[in-house]
């Protein structure tokens, strides 16, 4: 009994010397923040380490500070996501993010001729899509961020050019961002760079490491300018 009770004492002393081990983190009250990336297939690639992926760089930025989930499917438009909702606002009810990033117009900006034709969603109805979408976040998480992501562009040397134009996807982007500084929401222009730099794809339409680390860093950075709380260096451990 002796011998327990000498073992039991010096586990207990053992535990209270690593609770108070200098340099000890206080963790945060309330649940770990959630970052939730919605899009289509160049978010669900996000996910995917080969390619450096947005989604896994976040994951290490926020890493024990936030939770970063990946929603992004390939093939889907605001059309789709919209009709979803239901499905994804009961899916987040018991644990409500801080941040959903929307990465859509890319398939909505399918040409309406083209082979990709199905996927087409016309410019009013995505703008529409979109909006109703952020009421509905905002409704369901009052408390939760936004950050809208434009239609990127795409390599028209390439085979998809038979079912995508830039001109079309810079409709889409330039709706975005309008719609962005009518809801004074950040936004950030994925056109532009992608436009300029058709290195940025790996086959034209999907982002390679180099596209997705320029992701990664204008997204960091336009969370630092809009929302300084969600920096990952200004928020505190979570584990």
């Amino acid at each position: 009994m002796r011998v327990v009770c000498v073992l039991l004492a010096l586990l207990l002393a053992l535990v209270a010397a690593v609770e108070k081990m200098p340099g000890e983190y206080e963790p945060i009250n309330g649940p770990t923040p959630l970052i939730i990336t919605m899009g289509d297939s160049i978010t669900e690639l996000g996910a995917n380490p080969s390619l450096m992926g947005y989604q896994v760089m976040l994951t290490n930025t926020y890493q024990r500070k936030a939770d970063v989930v990946n929603r992004g499917m390939s093939g889907r438009t605001t059309r789709w996501w919209l009709s979803q909702l239901p499905r994804v606002l009961k899916d987040w009810e018991h644990k409500h993010p801080s941040l959903i990033s929307i990465y859509l117009g890319v398939n909505d900006a399918s040409l309406i001729n083209g082979v990709d034709a199905a996927l087409h969603v016309p410019l009013d109805e995505f703008t529409t899509n979109l909006r109703l979408m952020l009421a509905s976040f905002n409704e369901a998480f009052p408390n939760c961020k936004i950050l809208l992501l434009t239609a990127s562009a795409v390599d028209e040397r390439t085979g998809w050019s038979a079912g995508r134009s830039n001109a079309e996807a810079s409709r889409y982007a330039n709706a975005t961002i309008r719609l962005a500084r009518t809801l004074r929401l950040p936004v950030i222009d994925l056109f532009t760079p992608t436009f300029n730099d058709l290195s940025l794809f790996y086959d034209g339409l999907h982002l390679n490491s180099r596209g997705y680390v320029l992701l990664h860093g204008l997204f960091i950075t336009t969370v630092r300018s809009y929302y300084p709380d969600l920096a990952p260096e200004n928020m505190g451990w979570a584990f």
